[in-house]
Parts: C-alpha cells; sequence; structure tokens
C-alpha cells in the first residue's frame, strides 16, 4: 500500500470532491415528489439519530427519507458508520456497502423529496493518526466512499481528522505534526 503524506491525502479528497461536481454519476435523476416546504427545510438531520436501532436492526437505512418527510425536514446527513446491521459483528462497518445499497437510498430519497446534504465518513480510523499506517487506513477507508457521495448527490464528504494518541501536555502540537 503506498504511503501518503497529509498534503497528498488532502490532494486527494479536494480531487475526488471536484469529480463530485463536474461529472455527477446520478445525472438526469429527478424527483417526481415536491420537495417538502416548511420552516423546517433547510435543516437536515443525521442517520447517527437512529444508529441503535439501525444497527441492531430494526429499521433499515432506507426508511430514514420517509421519516425525514413526515418530520418536515427535506434533507439528510448520513453516517457511513450507521450502513450496516451490526449484529454479524463490527467488521461490517470497515467497509462500504455495495452500490446498490447506495442506489438504494437515492431512490428512496428521491421518492421522499428529501436531498442527501453530507456523507460522513469519520472514524473508525483518523487522518491524525498516531502512525502513518493509521493514517493509511484512514485514507483508504475515506476513498471508498467518495463515490457513493457522488451517487447520493451530497454535497459534502466529511471526515474526522481526530488525533487519537495520548492527550498528555503538548498533545496538541503532536497532533499538528501529523500533517
Amino acid at each position: 500500500m503506498p504511503e501518503y503524506s497529509r498534503r497528498t491525502v488532502n490532494r486527494h479528497l479536494m480531487a475526488g470532491m471536484l469529480s463530485m461536481l463536474s461529472a455527477p454519476l446520478w445525472a438526469g435523476s429527478s424527483t417526481t415528489t415536491p420537495r417538502v416546504q416548511s420552516p423546517l427545510n433547510n435543516i437536515a438531520f443525521s442517520s447517527w439519530c437512529f444508529h441503535m436501532p439501525l444497527w441492531r436492526g430494526e429499521m433499515k437505512a432506507r426508511e430514514l427519507p420517509e421519516i425525514a418527510r413526515s418530520l418536515e425536514v427535506n434533507a439528510l446527513e448520513w453516517t457511513a458508520k450507521t450502513f450496516r446491521d451490526l449484529r454479524g459483528g463490527q467488521d461490517a462497518m470497515y467497509k462500504a456497502p455495495p452500490t446498490a445499497f447506495f442506489q438504494e437510498l437515492r431512490l428512496a430519497s428521491d421518492n421522499a423529496g428529501i436531498s442527501n446534504k453530507v456523507l460522513n465518513v469519520g472514524g473508525p480510523f483518523f487522518l491524525a493518526g498516531v502512525t502513518d499506517a493509521e493514517q493509511q487506513k484512514a485514507l483508504a477507508y475515506i476513498m471508498q466512499y467518495v463515490e457513493p457521495a457522488q451517487m447520493l448527490g451530497c454535497e459534502i464528504l466529511r471526515t474526522e481528522l481526530y488525533f487519537d494518541g495520548e492527550h498528555k501536555p503538548g498533545w496538541e502540537q503532536e497532533a499538528k505534526k501529523r500533517d
């Protein structure tokens, strides 16, 4: 696996984001349901609000757009950690679901008239990891979500820079060195 500096990671992320803006995979898709009009229409809620029922298999991610619509909120922030039913183990959290999963989410969102604004791919690996190997894991994890964010029509692919080293005196300076 090649090694990347923080600057290289940022270049890759920016290139992915720019490609999302310039060449949408879901071009030509339109909603047949009008967008919800309410005072809350500029508020999104996150799939993280439902992480426990999603993890326990009590609900499916494809149900969230209709829930948002029923609450008169017209946008969603998806959290990658919530995409898997974890009853079979946490290993499912480390790999992006298949393309069909994201196509199903996009269809459910379009049918409900809901916008997908953000895809959060923070953790389980962090870009300010203590070692280069941890940073490489974080980059590989994040990059597998660039195309799914594009499929969903997300405007933002959010990551976490979190420093997972020991928080002893001077830890902030150590975290800043991780570029």
